[in-house]
């Protein structure tokens, strides 16, 4: 589950800047493939344990197509790591599963009284795309 804030402003044509993360910041001490592969040689041999580590910041325009539908989309930058506990505690990022670069989003706000709904999808590095739900408020 990912966390995030959205924050825009719309006339008839407008803006918004958007920023989700999961929290999960991990740091890996080495890399690996998902055939198990270490980089330099071997193997890693893992305890089970897996974690993954979101991060998207887009920005992009806002339309107010009716009094209650607020469609918008936008570019920026995001990553989605996967991490792999090994034997001796430490965390190896595979790299054929982990992306960072171009996010893109898109979805649409409704507007019901100062309650905002919205339904969205975002995509890292052509990669992998994820749906987003939120709520929200609007002045």
């Amino acid at each position: 589950m990912s966390y995030g804030l959205m924050v825009g402003m719309v006339k008839k044509y407008g803006w918004y800047v958007k920023a989700r993360t999961d929290f999960n910041f991990i740091s890996s001490s080495y890399n690996c493939m998902s055939t198990g592969e270490i980089d330099g040689g071997g193997y890693i041999w893992t305890e089970g344990s897996s974690q993954k580590s979101r991060l998207a910041v887009t920005a992009g325009g806002m339309l107010r197509a009716s009094r209650w539908c607020y469609p918008y989309v936008g570019l920026g930058y995001g990553y989605r790591n996967l991490y792999w506990k090994d034997f001796q505690g430490e965390w190896a990022k595979v790299s054929d599963m982990s992306c960072s670069g171009v996010s893109f989003d898109a979805g649409v706000a409704f507007n019901f009284g100062k309650i905002a709904i919205s339904l969205g999808v975002n995509n890292t590095s052509f990669k992998y795309t994820e749906a987003e739900v939120g709520i929200g408020v609007m002045f």
